[in-house]
């Protein structure tokens, strides 16, 4: 319940993002424990088989859980 709803709000911004102008979005989630792998691409735009042209850009920018966690300020602790 508690990713599905965390999922939606995701969706939500994204799909709010993606729709400025010269914005073209895309976004992968897997998730291994249901086998699921989805795609959120802004519409007009597909990136198949371009994620590593992408990649190897001059103005790459890849964002990590601890970067997030550093522009935000906020620390996530696993539950154990």
């Amino acid at each position: 319940k508690k990713i599905n709803r965390n999922f939606k709000r995701l969706l939500n911004k994204y799909y709010k993002y993606g729709k400025l102008s010269g914005v073209k979005l895309v976004f992968y989630i897997k998730y291994p424990n249901k086998d699921e792998f989805i795609v959120f691409e802004s519409e007009k735009y597909n990136c198949d088989g371009k994620i590593t042209e992408k990649k190897i850009s001059v103005k790459l920018k890849i964002y990590k859980p601890n970067d997030i966690e550093n522009i935000f300020n906020i620390l996530y602790k696993k539950k154990v």
